[in-house]
């Protein structure tokens, strides 16, 4: 009877316990819900990996705006450590727009990673920053790679430099814009167009042709075609 009376208080207090371990567990799923989204949110900032982000913000203390700072710099002092490294493999890219088309040239060390999303999605993103460059005052523009490299890449934070450190981070291999141009559409009329051979991706290949057609023709839909074809056989 000694035994059972003492064991009642005992019993009674678990209720609490149970409590009291629910709430921590809240409380941790709450931390965690939470770190996910700031590591999402840093991700959508700077399209760094996951890891990355959540070492990252690790060292900022949660603060996304200082992690965010940490992998920029991160992703340049990789750039620079194999910046010596040769880069002749990679893709073109090709990206149209209202005034004309951009294409440009974005080298790897091999074409393994030229064949990743990664890349792939980086090359297309710089194609289509090409074509915020200040207006063309001629058909076939040669566009400077360092002033679309200080340029915040399209649908991101980051500058194109940045971007290009943070791919070399995530894929081990020298990363190089080599060139880039714009084509503008004609003002008298006429068409833009392209080809990409041994296509990665959409707009994204193996190699790439872009050619202008100055024309009085009406038909833009067949000039269209005409440059798409003659864009090929430059392939």
């Amino acid at each position: 009877r000694a035994s059972r009376a003492a064991a009642l208080p005992a019993l009674a207090t678990r209720p609490a316990l149970l409590r009291a371990a629910a709430a921590a567990h809240w409380r941790c799923s709450s931390s965690s819900t939470s770190r996910a989204a700031l590591i999402k949110e840093l991700r959508a900032l700077t399209s760094a990996p996951m890891k990355k982000c959540s070492d990252a913000l690790a060292e900022a203390n949660g603060d996304v705006d200082a992690a965010a700072t940490i992998l920029r710099k991160a992703g340049l002092a990789a750039a620079q450590k194999k910046a010596s490294r040769g880069a002749t493999d990679g893709a073109a890219a090709v990206a149209r727009g209202p005034a004309g088309l951009a294409i440009i040239e974005l080298n790897s060390e091999t074409d393994f990673v030229a064949r990743n999303g990664i890349f792939q999605t980086l090359a297309a993103g710089i194609a289509r920053t090409a074509l915020r460059l200040p207006a063309a005052t001629q058909l076939v523009t040669e566009l400077d790679p360092t002033a679309i490299g200080d340029s915040q890449l399209d649908g991101e934070s980051s500058t194109v430099t940045e971007a290009i450190g943070f791919g070399v981070s995530q894929l081990g291999e020298n990363l190089v814009l080599r060139r880039a141009c714009f084509l503008a559409l004609p003002a008298e009329g006429g068409a833009v167009a392209s080809y990409v051979h041994n296509a990665y991706a959409p707009g994204v290949g193996r190699t790439a042709a872009a050619v202008v057609l100055c024309s009085a023709a009406t038909d833009v839909d067949a000039l269209q075609a005409l440059g798409e074809q003659i864009a090929m056989h430059v392939v």
